[in-house]
């Protein structure tokens, strides 16, 4: 007996030392969620009371509920069930869930003052105080709504801070419809993968404007320069009226700069049922270059290069550093790179197999 109280305490105490994951928190159930709400009513019940003594200057009264006020909340609960407020979940509450707290709690007063009518008219003595009653439903759906926002906000700031260092800094090209319902909808994932830093206009007439909150750059440098400027890592292509010569351009001179570039699909041919961040796909060189892609024959290249010391030129291009890097793995004994471009100058590096 003592042997299985001390493994225990033990377990007890090894499980304590885990590290809290929000993201490992299984839904509540049904019946713990309608338990939560009766605290708060209750709360709100004891809030009322406690403002009503300081109105009239009542120096003493108890927090304990009357049977007329236990009533109230019964009828109130017996709403949230005929409502079933308790279905959402909260960290996933939306309008509806207000919606419902505001019909029960509607209902509730409503019910209340029929209860009190009826007992008037009978006994001719007042059941309850009916500026009492509005009180508290008027606190009973505050208190409601806003645990559920504070619930809301505390999963939607820890799992945003928890992916924080995963999230890319983005410009959006563009500022028509597709742009800004593009942005609007990366802005509103949780958790984001990416962070909307503002707009891309070859249009100047608009560089003054916000579109979100967020400002409209106008292109009229590099676009390589301004998502340096902007402290921004990618760029993502949502204007529908961008020639292919502009786009060939603008991804050429992020490509050579080391910046990420991606291409967003129309607002209309989104999937409702997949997330936006992985209906955004990346830009490969193959997308910009007129021609299709080299499918080199990597047996037969093998056999030519293999344990013999080779050359590639031009190895800061994409085309160039992809051979270099392909004949590196295939068995080459010494693999030089000759490079020249506009990031570095002309640069020569050897590389050799271990």
């Amino acid at each position: 007996m003592l042997r299985k109280l001390k493994q225990a305490v033990f377990q007890v105490l090894e499980s304590s030392r885990k590290k809290i994951d929000f993201k490992t928190i299984n839904y509540l159930p049904r019946w713990a969620i309608l338990c939560f709400d009766t605290v708060i009513l209750i709360i709100a019940l004891m809030t009322t009371k406690l403002i009503v003594s300081s109105l009239k200057n009542i120096s003493y009264f108890s927090f304990f509920p009357t049977k007329r006020e236990l009533i109230v909340v019964l009828v109130n609960v017996l709403f949230f069930i005929l409502f079933r407020t308790y279905a959402g979940l909260i960290r996933h509450s939306t309008f509806i869930d207000a919606v419902k707290f505001f019909l029960a709690s509607v209902s509730t007063l409503i019910t209340i003052l029929g209860i009190y009518f009826i007992y008037y008219l009978f006994t001719s003595t007042p059941l309850f105080v009916l500026s009492e009653i509005l009180l508290y439903a008027i606190i009973s759906f505050c208190g409601l709504f806003l645990f559920r926002i504070l619930v809301k906000q505390i999963f939607e700031t820890y799992l945003n801070y928890q992916y924080k260092e995963d999230q890319l800094n983005i410009l959006v090209y563009g500022t028509d419809e597709n742009a800004i319902a593009i942005a609007s909808a990366l802005k509103s994932e949780k958790p984001s993968r990416y962070k909307v830093l503002g707009f891309v206009d070859k249009d100047g007439k608009n560089k003054s404007k916000e579109i979100l909150g967020l400002p409209i750059i106008y292109l009229h440098r590099k676009m390589a320069t301004i998502l340096r400027a902007y402290k921004a890592q990618a760029l993502i292509i949502a204007d529908n009226n961008l020639t292919k010569d502009e786009s060939i351009v603008i991804i050429d001179n992020c490509i050579d700069y080391n910046f990420k570039v991606f291409r967003a699909p129309l607002i209309s041919n989104i999937e409702t049922n997949k997330s936006l961040s992985n209906q955004i796909e990346k830009i490969q060189i193959e997308d910009i270059l007129e021609r299709d892609p080299i499918k080199l024959d990597n047996k037969l290249v093998a056999k030519e290069i293999y344990n013999k010391c080779i050359l590639v030129t031009g190895g800061a291009g994409s085309i160039g550093s992809e051979i270099a890097e392909t004949s590196f793995k295939l068995q080459s004994r010494k693999t030089n790179y000759f490079r020249s471009s506009r990031i570095s100058a002309v640069s020569y590096s050897v590389r050799n197999k271990k």
